[in-house]
């Protein structure tokens, strides 16, 4: 059967769902859900084809689906011997490819699918990409939301982070030696240099955002602190289902209470305290408590805008 390019993609997504929701599953029982699939075209999926898929998978997916004779004959399943980082990678590609699906068979009803819109700059992420890759400078043009003119800076591009549907980049200023981050949208343009440039061998992408809530930096002075956040209403739930944080833990309770604390381990920037603030009453910060303090102060800021 042949597929043209995109609709190709939407093959390997629904393979992949299929396996990683089976567990373990074998190729009749493939075929028996392929043959019901809009993707079949009503024909069965030739083991030659299938193992075709499979390949193609594991090499633009990173996903490799193994077989396994245990058992009564031949079952497939998804291998588990991918880092974290890899698995993250896995279901992000996955879950664009499936929604992309979706949207694809869902015409009639497209108007009532409802996406958040993504800022401007995911265009950049090729050059910057290939910058990483090849270990080249790039120049960046950037113009913050508070200065009236953009600059010109070169930047040694040491990774890129997704955070609340913007792209940012944390890269090194050699002619200052220090990092800093820098939002897609804000980058009127780059250009890879010819200039290259070693990525520190002890350099971790995912350990430097570690105790960082989002992408603001902490400070040379910051410490990083322990803080134990108590929810109200139910609030809890969300932390339940959606974590503020990696280090975020719950503590233990007592009968009739009508709250739940979590604590979490990290740099309170900005961010985080913002992130707390949306909350409402509903998230309070018990400690340290300086840092109850600065939510204070920032509350009564707040109360004080709305006097006028």
């Amino acid at each position: 059967m042949r597929h043209t390019y995109p609709e190709i993609y939407h093959t390997y997504a629904w393979l992949v769902d299929l396996i990683r929701r089976r567990g373990h599953i074998s190729l009749r029982e493939i075929n028996e859900q392929w043959v019901l699939s809009d993707l079949s075209g009503g024909q069965p999926l030739h083991r030659n084809t299938f193992r075709l898929y499979l390949d193609a998978i594991h090499d633009m997916l990173g996903i490799d689906i193994v077989p396994s004779t245990k058992g009564k004959g031949c079952t497939y399943s998804i291998a588990g011997s991918a880092s974290t980082h890899q698995r993250v990678l896995n279901r992000w590609a996955l879950s664009s490819l499936k929604v992309a699906t979706i949207l694809k068979e869902a015409k009639s009803i497209q108007h009532r699918i409802l996406l958040e819109d993504i800022p401007a700059g995911d265009h950049l992420l090729t050059d910057i990409t290939h910058a990483m890759e090849l270990g080249m400078r790039l120049q960046v043009c950037y113009q913050k939301f508070l200065d009236a003119e953009p600059y010109e800076a070169i930047v040694e591009p040491y990774c890129i982070k997704l955070f609340r549907q913007r792209w940012y980049l944390l890269g090194h200023r050699p002619e200052r030696d220090y990092l800093a981050v820098y939002a897609f949208d804000r980058m009127l343009w780059v250009r890879v240099t010819s200039e290259p440039f070693s990525l520190p061998a002890d350099f971790d992408a995912a350990g430097h955002f570690a105790h960082l809530f989002g992408v603001f930096q902490a400070g040379k002075e910051d410490e990083m602190k322990r803080v134990t956040l108590r929810t109200y209403q139910g609030e809890w739930n969300y932390l339940r289902t959606l974590p503020l944080h990696w280090s975020q833990k719950e503590k233990k309770g007592q009968p009739g209470d009508d709250f739940i604390d979590f604590t979490v381990e990290l740099y309170p920037t900005l961010d985080f305290l913002l992130e707390i603030l949306s909350h409402g009453s509903h998230v309070e910060i018990l400690s340290p408590l300086a840092l109850r303090r600065q939510m204070a102060e920032m509350v009564e800021a707040l109360h004080e805008r709305y006097q006028s």
